[in-house]
């Protein structure tokens, strides 16, 4: 027995097959249709709580509604397999056209696709091995992939080499070549490599020599024919568990043994030839006689593959797929056109650079004029005090040479009256002299230029800056999710975030903060064994206007929308599975209405009408009605272990993460949908988890002491490690007004811009 498929319906009976529920699942997250959820009533059975009646419209095309059916459970088996499954109604619908479903499909193919080429090295697949996107390559290229990524360091995260998928898979490789084997072989493309190989009949490693060597074996782990020579050289080379070959006469009388997925399991060379919708799983012949040999519904392969094709489902994935094509189409159109249009005014604006620069020039120019002019007048005023000046001593120099003369006149050829009467008034006059001289001589300074310049090169940082002015693509057709999505503003926020400050938030010395949210301009802060709900600014001082006491242990805190203008709240009190939903306001008893869950509740989360509380196994679901009373509604069984918070995303995306010492952040819809997992060798014990106005995701990694931050597509950013030593096991993390806080060590807070 083989792959578990959901139920569907052939002529009026339930059918199933797996990848309806990928439709719808997917139909929910990327067309974003109602999300589906199912109702346990008393007696069991699943109720579709979207809208009965309703109409799809997929690209302008208005589907039949799908209508809820009930759900029967699976009788028991033998098997080890276990399937969760969704009720679908599966009646063909009139409207359908199956023709057109293959054209639509036929005209999503393009010339650059070739399903048999590895996107690596471009040649034809040799042991094609797939990732969990489904792009498949070369088991050596992926090899040779994983290398040179682990190359650049040991916390670099693997993806996918073509879309850049992050591979969950892939937390702590050491052996390339081991985790390429590790990955599943693509049997169909295998088959379809196979089925153009046999019409050759030639070995496929002679033909990469130029060499026609008739074929005799196929190998289809490494997708190849063999010659009599290689399929000696790979017996022996490789093991016969995993590189099993098979006759070309063999595979030529029956083509479905080129599909290892098409034989059994338990029953060696037995096709899987039925399909029990009791069990909803595949069996070959010898299962049919055993194991299902008192089921009520077995039907071949054949007939239930035949009415999975008829189903609306798979005209609305024909739809899906178009119209996500049209779309990509659309963005990369645009892009293209985005990036014409900013060459052309990159040259615009190089000119205007240019222009700007002829400008500063010209006021350069007329600066530097300025400056020799200025140079010019100080220069001949200076020169002109300097010959005042000298000439002032010049007439002294000429004074003292007149005493000199008198003096020898009187020591020479004077009468001693005339010495005596002379010599005085001679005497009188250069101690006059002297003193001017000694006066003036003190003031006298040597002058040199000094040019004191505008250091430019620091008053002046830069020309300008460059920026960008973003508006909104408007697409052909414009969706309630688009205008959802783009009514948010965001702020670039790819750089790593630095931290700021910390503060304490404590009551007790035992204070733990589990959970928190914000609430108007407040940071509202969950202290689980102090008991209560307390508020505090952004600078982490105490807000006594927000207070909330309990009698039991509060874990987690949301806000919820108003009712009748007063605010409204929840809050998780996990040992005593209950939500207590709280209206807020200035009478000192709030009312409240109490919920309880069906186990231990922790982290809680608002999302479009739903309230989503973390519950160690999974995700409880309970819808907020009009009157602000939480009702039941679905119990996600999703992976994890310790689900101890769960964050809301953009449109209706759920992140969660399992706090096991390897565990992983999920990010899923509101039906349980995965889009994607993220794991990473340097994220032990992640908690608590938030996203900003970009959709960035930050979940805490308790154990290993740092913050990741991702993007929309689970693909790491950053890793956040604060420089201060005190920081260790991060719990809750809150965004608020582009300000990331992060409780940490039990009562403490640091901030992150």
């Amino acid at each position: 027995m083989s792959a578990h498929l959901p139920r569907m319906e052939i002529n009026g009976k339930e059918r199933s097959n797996g990848t309806l529920n990928t439709m719808n699942r997917s139909q929910g997250t990327l067309r974003g249709s109602q999300a589906t959820l199912n109702k346990v009533s008393n007696d069991g059975s699943q109720v579709n709580l979207s809208k009965p009646g309703s109409r799809m419209t997929v690209d302008n095309v208005s589907l039949p509604a799908i209508s809820p059916n009930k759900m029967d459970s699976p009788k028991p088996t033998p098997s080890v397999h276990t399937t969760t499954t969704v009720t679908e109604n599966r009646a063909v619908s009139p409207d359908i056209n199956m023709e057109a479903i293959g054209a639509s499909l036929i005209s999503l193919r393009t010339e650059e696709v070739e399903v048999s080429k590895c996107p690596i090295c471009a040649k034809e697949l040799n042991s094609p091995k797939c990732l969990p996107c489904l792009h498949t390559f070369c088991e050596a290229c992926v090899s040779r992939h994983v290398g040179m990524t682990l190359a650049q360091g040991k916390t670099v995260q693997i993806r996918c080499p073509v879309c850049s998928t992050p591979v969950s898979t892939a937390r702590a490789i050491t052996d390339p070549m081991e985790f390429s084997k590790s990955l599943p072989t693509n049997h169909f493309i295998s088959s379809l490599m196979a089925e153009r190989l046999l019409k050759q009949k030639l070995c496929k490693p002679c033909l990469k020599t130029h060499k026609n060597t008739p074929a005799i074996t196929w190998c289809s782990y490494c997708a190849e024919t063999l010659c009599k020579e290689h399929d000696s050289y790979h017996r022996g080379l490789t093991s016969a568990d995993i590189h099993k070959t098979t006759t070309i006469e063999q595979v030529q009388k029956d083509k479905m043994m080129l599909y290892a997925p098409g034989l059994c399991p338990n029953h060696a060379n037995e096709k899987l030839v039925y399909f029990c919708h009791d069990h909803r799983e595949t069996c070959c012949d010898v299962c049919k006689k055993t194991i299902h040999k008192n089921c009520e519904d077995v039907v071949t392969t054949e007939e239930a593959a035949n009415a999975l094709k008829e189903t609306k489902e798979t005209h609305i994935l024909s739809q899906m797929l178009k119209s996500i094509n049209a779309q990509t189409d659309e963005i990369v159109h645009e892009r293209k056109e985005n990036i014409r249009t900013l060459e052309e005014e990159k040259g615009k604006e190089e000119q205007t650079i240019r222009s700007f620069r002829e400008e500063i020039d010209r006021h350069l120019d007329i600066l530097e004029q300025n400056l020799r002019a200025e140079l010019e007048e100080k220069h001949q005023q200076k020169i002109t005090e300097l010959r005042a000046e000298m000439d002032s001593f010049e007439t002294k120099r000429m004074t003292v040479a007149y005493y000199k003369d008198l003096l020898q006149a009187l020591m020479s050829s004077s009468s001693g009256i005339q010495v005596i009467n002379e010599l005085g008034k001679v005497g009188q006059q250069c101690a006059i002299l002297e003193e001017k001289v000694q006066h003036r001589a003190a003031k006298v300074k040597r002058v040199n230029y000094e040019l004191k310049q505008n250091d430019l090169t620091s008053n002046l940082e830069s020309l300008g800056s460059i920026e960008f002015r973003s508006t909104p693509v408007v697409p052909n057709v414009v969706t309630e999710d688009w205008n959802k999505l783009r009514s948010k503003k965001s702020v670039n926020k790819n750089k790593p975030r630095e931290n700021t400050h910390d503060f304490l938030v404590i009551k007790y010395s035992h204070s733990r903060i589990t959970g928190g949210t914000t609430y108007k301009s407040k940071l509202v802060l969950v202290d689980n064994t102090g008991r209560e709900v307390r508020g505090y600014t952004e600078m982490g001082h105490r807000d006594d206007s927000f207070t909330i006491s309990f009698k039991k242990n509060p874990w987690d805190i949301t806000c919820l929308p108003e009712r009748d203008g007063k605010d409204m709240i929840a809050v998780t009190l996990h040992n005593d599975c209950e939500i207590q939903v709280i209206e807020y306001g200035e009478i000192p008893l709030p009312d409240k209405h109490v919920y309880h869950t069906r186990s231990n509740c922790f982290g809680i989360a608002y999302l479009e009408g739903f309230v989503v509380v973390a519950c160690v196994q999974g995700l409880e679901v309970a819808e907020l009605v009009d009157d602000h009373r939480l009702v039941y509604r679905n119990y996600l069984r999703v992976p994890g272990e310790k689900i101890y918070y769960v964050c809301s995303g953009e449109k209706n995306r759920i992140y969660y993460s399992d706090a096991i010492e390897k565990g992983s952040l999920y990010c899923i819809t509101l039906d349980g949908t995965e889009i994607f997992q993220y794991s990473h060798v340097s994220l032990r014990s992640p908690r608590g988890i938030s996203t900003d106005s970009t959709g960035n995701v930050f979940v805490c990694g308790y154990y290993s002491n740092n913050i990741h931050q991702l993007n929309a597509e689970g693909a790491l950013m950053h890793v956040i490690a604060p420089k201060s030593k005190t920081f260790y096991k991060p719990l809750v993390l809150i965004e608020h007004r582009d300000r990331m806080y992060s409780v940490f060590a039990k009562h403490k807070v640091i901030v992150f811009t």
